[in-house]
């Protein structure tokens, strides 16, 4: 990627040069969705003391994409933030979410999930 796309260019300040909450809806497909995401969670962990980050998947296959890229990329072998999967799939026991919210920097879950 060389250059953002317009609604990369018209959310840059909001994500990264500032501390509003922001909602965006964007198109699925390629990476724009991403790389609005990730401005959002580096403007955050800049921070000394950064809060936990949510990132909530319209899709439960997309969240588990988003999931094995950013472990990979901003994980321990990456930035060294410990990034969680909340999603059904997985034991769905109460005490094993509230484990995941603990340990997590980086959340990612669908709105299923997160109700």
């Amino acid at each position: 990627m060389t250059e953002f796309s317009p609604i990369q260019s018209q959310a840059f300040d909001s994500l990264y040069l500032s501390d509003e909450s922001v909602f965006l809806g964007v198109p699925a497909g390629g990476s724009e969705r991403r790389v609005l995401a990730e401005l959002a969670i580096f403007r955050e962990i800049q921070k000394d003391n950064f809060g936990k980050i949510v990132y909530i998947s319209p899709k439960r296959e997309l969240g588990l994409s988003m999931y094995n890229n950013w472990k990979r990329r901003l994980g321990e072998d990456g930035l060294g933030l410990n990034v969680e999967l909340l999603s059904n799939d997985f034991s769905g026991q109460l005490q094993d979410d509230l484990a995941s919210l603990a340990r997590g920097d980086l959340i990612i879950t669908t709105p299923e999930k997160w109700d």
